[in-house]
């Protein structure tokens, strides 16, 4: 039996697959930004983004720089699927596309 998705349907699966790989994509940027706002009271508080990175991967590999991207996931890709399904199911009601 095969199985048409609705645009609806299309949409949310396409906004959450969309908002996962954005969220691991954007997922180390966020870690650097909340390590630099941790030390800001630290003589490390002056250290560059990259400088900040380097420092994750050499003392926790590269997995540290995803550190916390199972909560992220869990957060964004369902808000992502839910937002654009819904602006495309207003699309359709509206007959806008």
């Amino acid at each position: 039996m095969e199985y048409e998705l609705t645009r609806t349907q299309r949409a949310f699966v396409c906004g959450a697959v969309s908002g996962a790989i954005a969220a691991t994509v954007t997922t180390p940027f966020d870690v650097v930004k909340t390590l630099q706002q941790v030390s800001m009271t630290t003589q490390e508080s002056q250290a560059s983004g990259v400088q900040v990175l380097r420092q994750v991967v050499a003392s926790k590999g590269l997995s540290g720089a995803f550190t916390g991207l199972g909560a992220r996931l869990a957060r964004v890709a369902p808000s992502c699927a839910i937002m654009i399904s819904c602006y495309e199911l207003g699309k359709e009601k509206l007959c806008i596309a």
